[in-house]
């Protein structure tokens, strides 16, 4: 699937920015740069796990994350803080007043996890393809003139 992503990257192309990253709520205010020191540096796939184990651990809760690739109006906290939407509508979660969010701003899908639904999808597409045409070669079809004479057309 990486191979061909990078074959086809020209493909997978946004029509505005997205947001590769995380907003997140948490309990207590020195949490709110605790969640960015312990992923920054990090591949975004361990973000995840990293910050489960942190912070989550055990049986009380410190944060609540939303993790992923984002665009204009998925999420308000992301609409506020990262594309500038001023009028951005917040969703507030109870006894997690702090709210903030970390990632950057990609202009275009920079591996193919960040498309990976689309990726997927055009890779079937392109193998049930070459398989067509493999059966097709190996097994060509064959019209028998005589019996498609006796055949009847649709009336309309």
């Amino acid at each position: 699937l990486a191979k061909f992503f990078k074959k086809n990257r020209k493909k997978y192309t946004w029509d505005e920015p997205r947001f590769k990253g995380i907003a997140y709520h948490t309990r207590e205010a020195a949490d709110v740069e605790a969640v960015k020191k312990s992923v920054k540096g990090k591949d975004f796939d361990d973000w995840a796990q990293i910050l489960r184990t942190t912070f989550n651990n055990d049986s009380v809760l410190r944060i609540r994350v939303e993790k992923g690739i984002f665009k204009k109006g998925d999420n308000g906290l992301v609409d506020r803080n990262e594309f500038g939407v001023a009028d951005a509508k917040v969703k507030e979660v109870k006894d997690f007043p702090n709210v903030a969010t970390f990632g950057k701003i990609i202009k275009t899908p920079e591996e193919f996890s960040d498309v990976k639904a689309l990726v997927v999808a055009d890779y079937q597409e392109m193998m049930e393809k070459e398989w067509l045409k493999t059966l097709a070669a190996k097994y060509p079809a064959e019209v028998n003139q005589e019996v498609l004479k006796t055949v009847k057309p649709k009336e309309k």
